[in-house]
């Protein structure tokens, strides 16, 4: 896992993803940054079931 995978907020499931209806399913935790994720969710919050579970702070 890396750094960023560690620190970052939002984790979507493997693979690419469509969050707007009819956009292209280009969105992967490569290219998806917390702040983006967060104005994704505002907007289309049916995304929710894209992102894998986190867990609490301190468990693993």
């Amino acid at each position: 896992m890396t750094d960023d995978a560690i620190t970052k907020k939002y984790m979507l499931k493997p693979g690419f993803h469509q969050f707007a209806p009819g956009s292209a399913a280009i969105h992967c935790n490569e290219n998806l940054s917390d702040e983006e994720a967060e104005w994704y969710l505002q907007r289309y919050p049916h995304i929710e079931a894209l992102f894998a579970p986190r867990h609490p702070e301190g468990e693993l």
